[in-house]
């Protein structure tokens, strides 16, 4: 998956026509992007999807689609993935001060953007 086949899922299926912006990529090669409810999603190496802010889901590429939705699920808590904000910057943090990740190193925050066993 890519930024364009993501466009192309979420005007299919949702029935969105929104232009998906290119929101750069991290210093590990990860492109991101923002799905117009306000999650981010990027893609891993593979070209799968990863929702860096998103705590649980089974299927990235669906999640990717219905990122708003999976945001939403996330509980309240103290968790090594996912972060308090949907919208997660190139370094990793979110934009809520109150999320765990302002006070992590870059190492820490990649891992809890991009922790591989979190899905549910």
């Amino acid at each position: 998956m890519n930024i364009q086949t993501l466009q192309n899922e979420l005007l299919n299926q949702r029935n969105i026509n929104t232009q998906l912006p290119n929101l750069g990529t991290s210093a590990e090669g990860y492109p991101f992007t923002r799905h117009p409810n306000n999650v981010t999603v990027c893609f891993g190496p593979n070209g799968g999807a990863i929702l860096p802010a998103v705590r649980s889901y089974p299927d990235a590429s669906e999640a990717a689609i219905h990122a708003d939705v999976y945001f939403l699920k996330n509980r309240a808590g103290d968790f090594k993935s996912g972060h308090r904000s949907g919208i997660v910057g190139t370094d990793w943090c979110c934009n809520d001060p109150q999320c765990r990740c302002q006070n992590e190193t870059y190492d820490e925050r990649f891992r809890r953007s991009v922790y591989i066993g979190r899905r549910a």
